[in-house]
């Protein structure tokens, strides 16, 4: 496509490399990229009798950084390349180093790469390119293709879904509606796969199938957990469970138990969580099921850690890491180190938590886990914080906030719908900090047209937090700005209950600071004292 010869295999030494890079205005890397800085490995020179180390086929920064580039553009299509150390003057990595260097433009991959749809996009990125658009052009028209094609299971299911419809074809219509609501499922459209689930099993029920109907009480029954209706999701569980004991489904029946089980989330609901998961976990040993006899064991541990029986807490969770360590269960394993972690955390073992949470992030940035490994950075800001070490903390806030940027999964909820529509897992990790005792607040611009006050008072009220009834019970308080302290003109209202506090800002939109400086400053100023 370029209309030169590449260096491949062999030919691509760093000794090479270097040489070529010199002297073009287009460089493209096709290669490996280390997760910390983006290094990128590149063919050792061979001998018979040694082993290369890493300076003879690593391309590191400072080997980028001797060079004097003229390229107008590098390519760097290799997992991490954009990754890097975060200081003061910005990200420090491999690409900044060509930038350094002399390059006009560098294109980098924030996380894992897939090879089949990154071979899909660079070949289309070259395609708009050659036709004389440049490059931020180029990747702009890109994405926009990508976002197209993800369209298109959709409108293929749909397709199928008319033609079952037409030929009278009531399962494939159920399979079809199914897909559907996977589809929505997976972008985070909650409610629309509800709404196809529901329609799934209103045709299971007609056709009478019933180990169908039972996996559509349950997945409903997520769905509902995910929009944090925890009464609703514990509703339709119970549903799958009956019918799975009522056909002799005992996998099945083992998976609604379990699933139960993580639905009971206040301190008097503990021990019934603990049953029901016991009762999961009889099951899968019974039917040799390892990867849910390891689930089992991992949520029992957190029942157990919300019970303060912490060396229970430890010793389960430990045999859910053996397990998954045996069975190659890489994104459970995490989990499991990242519950240690918490674990540590809670004991005052501030070393051990920290090597824990270390041990996971590797993990979540080699299988592309964006969600847990921002979820994670969120828990080493707070262990940084019970340390004091606040520079620590604002570094470790810094590469999160790249990674939930990066991360595929990255939802935005806004208040226009006032719905309460939260990703579960901003509404858990908020729980979580509170049972932490770490302040937390929440802030909102009274006018706010974005994120409105409605749809946040919403979705805080279904918060799994002790201290809520006392909460929705405080009053307002009013505050006022130093300038208008002497006419006693309101600024904001406060409504607090303990550690969580949430702030009402007059007279301000989305842009809080920009519409209210003054009320800001005085917020920040109030949440710091």
């Amino acid at each position: 496509m370029l209309g030169v010869l590449p260096l491949l295999g062999r030919l691509a030494t760093k000794e090479a490399v270097i040489e070529q890079m010199k002297s073009v205005a287009l460089i493209h890397f096709a290669a490996h990229g280390y997760a910390e800085r983006g290094e990128i490995a590149l063919c050792p020179v061979r001998t018979a009798n040694d082993i290369p180390q890493e300076e003879e086929y690593l391309l590191t920064m400072a080997d980028v950084s001797k060079v004097q580039l003229r390229a107008k553009l590098v390519v760097l299509s290799c997992c991490h390349s954009g990754c890097g150390e975060i200081k003061v003057e910005g990200v420090i990595g491999i690409a900044r180093a060509f930038l350094g260097s002399g390059a006009r433009s560098v294109l980098v991959a924030r996380w894992a790469l897939d090879d089949e749809s990154t071979e899909q996009f660079i070949n289309r990125f070259y395609q708009h390119l050659f036709r004389g658009e440049g490059a931020s052009e180029s990747l702009h028209e890109v994405r926009k293709w990508m976002r197209g094609e993800l369209k298109k299971p959709k409108v293929y299911v749909k397709k199928a879904l008319a033609f079952q419809q037409k030929i009278g074809d009531r399962k494939g219509e159920s399979a079809d509606y199914g897909k559907l609501g996977q589809f929505f499922q997976s972008l985070g459209g909650y409610e629309k796969a509800k709404e196809y689930t529901e329609k799934v099993l209103a045709i299971r029920k007609e056709i009478g199938d019933r180990y169908g109907e039972a996996a559509d009480y349950g997945n409903l029954g997520t769905l509902f957990k995910s929009l944090g209706e925890n009464e609703k999701a514990k509703e339709y569980a119970k549903k799958a469970l009956a019918i799975s004991k009522e056909i002799g489904d005992r996998k099945g029946e083992a998976a609604h138990y379990g699933n139960l089980g993580t639905l009971f989330h206040l301190p008097s609901e503990y021990k019934t969580a603990q049953e029901f998961i016991e009762k999961a976990l009889a099951i899968r040993k019974e039917i040799g099921d390892r990867a849910g006899e390891a689930t089992d064991y991992a949520n029992l541990g957190t029942v157990f850690h919300s019970l303060s029986e912490c060396a229970k807490a430890k010793e389960l969770i430990e045999k859910a890491l053996a397990i998954r360590k045996k069975i190659g269960d890489r994104e459970g394993e995490a989990r499991d180190y990242t519950s240690l972690g918490r674990l540590f955390h809670t004991l005052g073992e501030y070393d051990k938590a920290d090597e824990y949470f270390l041990k996971a992030l590797p993990i979540c940035k080699g299988i592309g886990d964006n969600m847990n490994e921002f979820q994670i950075f969120c828990d080493l800001i707070v262990l940084k914080l019970a340390l004091f070490n606040h520079k620590e903390a604002f570094r470790v806030l810094a590469r999160s906030i790249l990674v939930k940027m990066a991360g595929p999964a990255f939802r935005l909820s806004t208040g226009r719908n006032t719905s309460a529509n939260v990703p579960q897992d901003t509404a858990e990790n908020t729980v979580r900090w509170m049972d932490l005792h770490t302040q937390v607040i929440v802030y909102e611009g009274q006018l706010d047209m974005i994120c409105g006050t409605v749809g946040a008072e919403l979705w805080i009220s279904k918060l799994q937090w002790d201290g809520m009834p006392e909460f929705l019970k405080a009053s307002r308080k009013p505050l006022y700005a130093p300038s208008k302290l002497e006419k006693r003109e309101t600024g904001a209202f406060l409504k607090s209950y303990k550690n969580f506090g949430l702030y009402y800002i007059l007279n301000a939109g989305h842009m809080v600071p920009i519409d209210a400086p003054e009320m800001a400053l005085e917020m920040i100023k109030n949440v710091l004292n």
